[in-house]
């Protein structure tokens, strides 16, 4: 069965310092594609992105007037929240995607239901990304 698939600006935010929200409609799956964003004033800053309660997304913006993207494949089921923040002083943010149709959704723990851990404060430092050293293991 084809599925209805087309692009969409699933979110896009000017302002900084407070988390924007998209939610997935109810029948519907998103893949977020891409995440960008430019600092127009100030000092550089950082972007963050989360789907339902994962960081999908977090980069600093080095110079003014540079935009950067990151290029994603992260999925938002219905129901699920789509969030962004810019700790720049002024800048502007835009995550893309594809919205498919997704008439029977995902299903969902008992666990996973219960479980919402709540994001960081603004400004506040991520977990380092894990980092593995050395050449690949030989088998």
């Amino acid at each position: 069965m084809p599925w209805p698939v087309y692009t969409e600006r699933l979110l896009a935010a000017s302002v900084t310092g407070v988390w924007v929200t998209w939610t997935c409609p109810a029948g519907k799956r998103a893949i977020v594609k891409s995440v960008a964003a430019m600092v127009s004033a100030g000092a550089p800053g950082k972007v963050h992105v989360t789907a339902a309660t994962v960081y999908i997304a977090a980069f600093t913006i080095p110079d003014l007037y540079r935009s950067e993207v990151l290029d994603l494949l992260a999925v938002v089921y219905a129901g699920e929240e789509l969030r962004a923040y810019n700790e720049a002083p002024a800048g502007y943010m835009l995550v893309t995607g594809w919205l498919l149709d997704d008439p029977v959704g995902r299903a969902t723990s008992d666990l996973e239901a219960t479980q919402r851990p709540e994001l960081p404060p603004p400004g506040a430092e991520l977990a380092p990304a894990p980092h593995v050293s050395g050449p690949p293991a030989s088998t």
